[in-house]
């Protein structure tokens, strides 16, 4: 589920704009896991994050920043994917500053790179189906999002978003939260959301069968 990156190293690393040391550091290690989490780097990531969303509240974005942007966020997918760095990174809350990405709507053509990048860094935290890091994607709300980006998102975008939610609801924690009655709301509006998508002659309307599926069996029990 890597997005914009080439196996073992990682595409257009120089063009982010980072320091020298940075990028030094990024091409020595392909897969970025032992830098990224050197807690300055990290830190200064994250700020590259923060000040894009102050832009994107501004109405302020360009090509140049959206660039920017993915090229941080092609970061964050390597220490998504890897062991050692996974855990820590979901305990620092970084990705949950993606989520304003994901869920924004922009008339800029580049920004829906953003948005399958994003999603995608979200998806390998996710595909590794490991307890805490499904509980982190629940309580952060990432269900929801999931079924927004199904609504706003490009092809590739939804696809993405349905791999999370079944990675989020083969989880019994997951079935269950979405299924208790106080997520009533959220659990109508992925049905809706869902039947919607079906409907379409797009070849990843089956894919959905099954995750309607599960949840009548969820209502059934």
């Amino acid at each position: 589920m890597f997005i914009d990156g080439r196996k073992g190293k990682m595409t257009q690393i120089t063009t982010i704009g980072l320091d020298t040391c940075c990028t030094t550091l990024a091409v020595q290690c392909p897969y970025c896991c032992r830098f990224c989490f050197i807690v300055e780097v990290l830190d200064y990531l994250k700020q590259e994050v923060v000040v894009f969303l102050r832009k994107m509240a501004d109405g302020c974005l360009d090509v140049r920043l959206c660039r920017r942007v993915v090229n941080v966020l092609i970061l964050f997918q390597s220490v998504a994917a890897n062991t050692e760095t996974r855990q820590k990174f979901v305990d620092s809350r970084v990705p949950n500053f993606l989520v304003p990405l994901i869920l924004f709507e922009s008339s800029l053509k580049e920004f829906e790179n953003i948005r399958v990048v994003a999603l995608s860094v979200i998806g390998i935290l996710c595909q590794t189906r490991e307890p805490q890091i499904t509980q982190w994607a629940i309580e952060s709300n990432m269900i929801e999002m999931c079924r927004v980006s199904l609504v706003l998102g490009s092809e590739l975008a939804k696809v993405i978003g349905m791999h999370i939610l079944e990675a989020l609801l083969q989880d019994e924690s997951g079935i269950s939260y979405i299924c208790s009655p106080s997520c009533n709301n959220l659990l109508t509006g992925l049905m809706k959301t869902w039947e919607h998508l079906v409907r379409l002659p797009t070849f990843y309307s089956i894919l959905l069968l099954q995750y309607i599926l599960s949840m009548c069996a969820c209502e059934e029990s």
